[in-house]
């Protein structure tokens, strides 16, 4: 029951985000992360849940993200942001959900190398980080990680062509820190 409470709030949270409620987003994507962390402890050796964890973390770094954003008048892509840090905005709560999920997927991958699915998530968020980023050799640092992700995901699967998407938008995203 755990996990399916998790899951239920996991898809409010995204339906709340996408009506532009973030504040109710966050909330429900952290209970959801509550009830993960729940069915985690049931199940340590599932690595479906902790991608799922990961995933939730995810999605609430891009609302916080979104939160963020709105007051400037911003609506674009995650793929496509960037901080600047004259903006004056404390991304640090947005890094920090982002730095666990990436912890979260590492795990997973831990748990089930061949986790393509985990690889590509892990991917996205480490490319999201590096948007976030204070320096271009932190931010390069983050997208290189992200490359390898996508190369590992793309090698496990046949039907890869989600990851070479993503990969090439994070490829395209890695242009604008040179711009």
């Amino acid at each position: 029951m755990t996990y399916e409470t998790a899951s239920t709030l996991h898809d409010l949270g995204l339906l709340r985000d996408s009506l532009a409620d973030h504040v109710d987003a966050e909330h429900l994507l952290a209970r959801a992360s509550e009830h993960y962390a729940a069915a985690h402890t049931l199940l340590p050796a599932d690595a479906w849940v902790l991608r799922n964890h990961a995933d939730t973390l995810y999605d609430a770094a891009k609302a916080r993200i979104a939160q963020l954003r709105a007051p400037l008048g911003l609506v674009v892509s995650d793929r496509f942001f960037f901080f600047d840090a004259s903006e004056g905005l404390d991304v640090e709560p947005a890094r920090a959900l982002l730095q666990q999920a990436c912890a979260k997927y590492s795990h997973a991958v831990q748990l089930n190398p061949s986790y393509a699915n985990a690889l590509n998530s892990w991917g996205l968020a480490l490319s999201t980080l590096a948007k976030l980023c204070e320096s271009d050799a932190e931010a390069e640092e983050r997208f290189t990680e992200a490359y390898e992700k996508f190369a590992r995901a793309v090698s496990l699967r046949t039907d890869h062509q989600t990851e070479i998407c993503n990969w090439a938008m994070t490829l395209v995203s890695t242009n604008y820190i040179y711009l």
